[in-house]
């Protein structure tokens, strides 16, 4: 489960405000999972699953985007081999003038019933902040870090 980030990577003054996710995904079933699941927080945690929508073809799902929206699809497909999950993301930003905006990267969470509390992976969340920070500084793509990372772990 996660928080989406916040702000553009590259147009800072960007503030990010709503997702909308199209699926495109014809025959899916809904047994073989890969429903999105919608979460509420109660004193800073998890607390229930307040909704659930499987991937269904030509299904769109809008929601906003904050700190609080946590969402995600933690549990494993079981769709057969050659069967993806298949969808459109589109995000709507608004132009933040005049005032400095704090944005926040995307932040990971564990479901109670997985054991973990909010935060619980906090190196791995810094990770991904800085990851994030480094794709503002430096300009670079989602594609040149995969291939710098492929290339550190030896798999070309």
């Amino acid at each position: 489960m996660h928080t989406d980030f916040s702000m553009h990577h590259f147009h800072t003054h960007w503030h990010r405000r709503v997702n909308l996710i199209l699926y495109l995904n014809p025959g899916w079933q809904e047994e073989w999972g890969g429903a999105i699941e919608l979460w509420e927080r109660k004193d800073g945690k998890m607390e229930r699953c307040a909704a659930k929508y499987p991937p269904l073809l030509n299904h769109a799902l809008i929601f906003t985007t904050d700190e609080r929206s946590l969402h995600g699809f933690p549990d494993p497909l079981t769709c057969p081999e050659g069967q993806s999950r298949k969808s459109l993301a589109l995000y709507y930003y608004t132009l933040e003038r005049g005032r400095k905006v704090k944005g926040h990267s995307t932040d990971y969470f564990a479901r109670p019933r997985d054991g973990g509390e909010i935060g619980d992976d906090l190196a791995g969340q810094k990770a991904v902040d800085l990851y994030s920070r480094a794709k503002a500084r430096f300009g670079f793509s989602d594609e040149f870090a995969s291939k710098v990372l492929g290339f550190l772990s030896g798999k070309k």
